[in-house]
């Protein structure tokens, strides 16, 4: 259900506002890891590790989650093609709502062209929701991965304070745009918040596939192991499996509240 969620949002973005193509072109080229690679000004991102890249956001999904992990860009300078290795940095940047986030960067500035603009007919906004979600469930996942293997900082967990944060911050920011008429302040936070949701429904969706026996991912493997081995886990073991990770779980949200609130400030006003 998450996941079909997920894929409905996506696939109503997709046939309402369509897919815009761009031109991704290297402005600035900063000290870092991008200029230790060679790139130029001036030089057209074509490919990221092999895929090819039409939307800035697919460039910053994979930079932003792949700190000191090297990948391969494919660049057009000059109209000829090149290839470079970059291995981007973890930094402590303003993620764009007032909040400090750690992040991977490669050190350039962005200039979007947009050469196209994709409609969709309802089929294929539907397979365009269900390959957003399928990227969004895979750098997920991959996230997770980086954190239980310490490539990432714990500190990146959000519970509900965090997503209560983010959604006040970005209805603030969006509704407090003066210049812009009301309507569309209030057509923007309504899209904004909507795709929100999806990010938040697919969080849930893969936590909840996790194997502890206490969530949906323990159950397909209990009932896995019963099918294999045709009789069920003794009680005593189920008893101490699902003990355990009720365990890890009140761990788990005890530590990413706190985290939570350390990030949103909330320490800071009860502390006058």
């Amino acid at each position: 259900a998450n996941f079909i969620l997920a894929i409905f949002i996506f696939s109503l973005t997709a046939i309402v506002f369509g897919k815009p193509v761009h031109k991704i072109v290297m402005m600035d080229i900063m000290e870092g890891p991008a200029k230790t690679a060679g790139l130029e000004n001036g030089d057209i991102l074509m490919s990221l590790n092999g895929r090819d890249i039409q939307a800035y956001g697919d460039f910053y999904r994979v930079v932003s989650t792949s700190s000191a992990t090297e990948l391969t860009l494919g660049i057009e300078r000059d109209g000829e093609a090149l290839s470079f290795n970059v291995t981007p940095e973890r930094r402590k940047v303003d993620n764009g709502l007032g909040q400090e986030a750690y992040t991977g960067m490669i050190g350039v500035m962005i200039q979007l062209q947009q050469v196209d603009h994709i409609r969709y007919n309802l089929p294929g906004a539907v397979l365009a929701g269900v390959r957003e979600t399928g990227a969004v469930c895979a750098l997920t996942a991959r996230m997770i991965g980086r954190m239980m293997t310490g490539k990432e900082d714990l500190s990146q967990l959000s519970g509900p304070v965090g997503i209560g944060d983010v959604t006040r911050r970005v209805v603030n920011k969006t509704m407090g745009a003066d210049q812009v008429p009301l309507s569309d302040r209030l057509q923007a936070t309504f899209w904004m918040l909507l795709k929100i949701s999806a990010f938040v429904s697919i969080g849930i969706g893969l936590f909840n596939l996790l194997p502890l026996p206490i969530l949906d991912g323990g159950h397909l493997l209990m009932n896995g192991y019963e099918a294999v081995m045709g009789s069920a886990l003794p009680l005593r073991i189920q008893e101490t499996a699902l003990k355990f990770s009720l365990f890890v779980l009140l761990s788990l949200a005890g530590l990413v509240t706190l985290n939570d609130i350390m990030k949103t400030g909330l320490l800071d006003i009860f502390g006058g």
